[in-house]
């Protein structure tokens, strides 16, 4: 008896017929996975608080927009390889 209360089905119980899911189209997923461009990354930057940091280094977006042709390469390099390897390289 104790064992009929807990003996799983094959369908869970769980009936979703008739519910049409959203799915993202072709476009709209090849745009989530594209390669950051400079100009999408210098409005993103542009739209950030100045007195905001993205890290705990002390450097807030002020510096990154004053210093930003300096610095540009570098920035996006790191971008670039956080798209690539999902983690943010330090220093």
């Amino acid at each position: 008896m104790f064992e009929n209360r807990f003996k799983a089905t094959g369908d869970f119980g769980v009936r979703l017929d008739g519910v049409e899911f959203k799915s993202l189209t072709q476009e709209d997923n090849m745009s989530l996975v594209a390669d950051f461009s400079e100009k999408e990354v210098r409005e993103v930057v542009w739209h950030c608080d100045r007195s905001k940091s993205p890290g705990p280094d002390g450097f807030n977006f002020n510096f990154i927009k004053k210093s930003c042709e300096f610095i540009k390469e570098e920035f996006m390099a790191a971008l670039v390889f956080f798209h690539a390897t999902g983690s943010i390289p330090k220093g």
